[in-house]
């Protein structure tokens, strides 16, 4: 895969600029659902982000080691999420697909990261890397 940077930006409602800064710069936007509280309205955020500078996303679902995991509800969750916002035209991606192809992972106990780490080469691999600081608003 070569050499990556990875750019990490809070879910926090103030960080919304330095999302938008960061996936212009972006090659692959990982999308962490946390499996206990959900897709949030920053998931939404992020995917506009991502179709409105054409960036593919991998979605990853945190927290699996959580014992009320409700991993298939989240899943779901985040699915009709995807659906509805290509459905309104938000998005020009239907990422439905890419949702149900969530990589389940626990961060805290380095679950299922290898994984993860494959679906983003994998993606990587079908793309020519496009980053360029210069774009960023």
């Amino acid at each position: 895969m070569g050499s990556r940077t990875f750019l990490d930006t809070p879910g926090h409602e103030a960080f919304e600029l330095s999302r938008g800064r960061t996936m212009a710069a972006a090659d692959v936007a990982v999308v962490v659902v946390s499996v206990e509280r959900g897709a949030e309205l920053q998931t939404e955020e992020v995917l506009m982000h991502a179709s409105r500078w054409k960036v593919p996303v991998v979605f990853a679902l945190n927290k699996i080691d959580l014992p009320d995991c409700h991993l298939e509800l989240t899943r779901a969750e985040l699915r009709r999420q995807c659906q509805l916002l290509y459905e309104h035209g938000l998005v020009d991606v239907d990422w439905t697909q890419q949702a149900e192809e969530a990589v389940p992972i626990s961060a805290l106990l380095k679950r299922n990261l290898e994984e993860l780490v494959d679906r983003i080469r994998q993606v990587a691999s079908k793309m020519q890397v496009r980053s360029d600081a210069s774009k960023c608003p």
